[in-house]
C-alpha cells in the first residue's frame, strides 16, 4: 500500500490513522467544518461510494464500557 499523505487534527486522530496504516486496511480520509445537520454536511460529500452517517456515542452507567452507534442518515 502507498504511504497515505493526510492532515493530521488530534493525536488521537494520529493514532487511529497510523493504526490503520500498519494493520494494511485502505482508508480515506475528509476534513470538514462540523455539519450540525445532515443536509448541512452534505455540502462536504464525495460522490465515491461513502454514506453520510449519524454517529451516536453512549456509556454504560460505570463509565467502563464505551459504544459507538452509526446508522446510515
Amino acid at each position: 500500500m502507498d504511504k497515505v499523505s493526510y492532515e493530521i487534527i488530534s493525536e488521537q486522530q494520529e493514532k487511529v490513522l497510523h493504526y490503520l496504516e500498519n494493520q494494511g486496511i485502505p482508508f480515506t480520509t475528509y476534513n470538514h467544518p462540523e455539519g450540525k445537520t445532515i443536509d448541512e454536511a452534505k455540502r462536504w460529500w464525495h460522490d465515491d461510494g461513502s454514506l453520510h452517517c449519524k454517529n451516536i456515542f453512549m456509556r454504560n452507567h460505570k463509565g467502563d464500557q464505551h459504544y459507538l452507534i452509526c446508522f446510515p442518515s
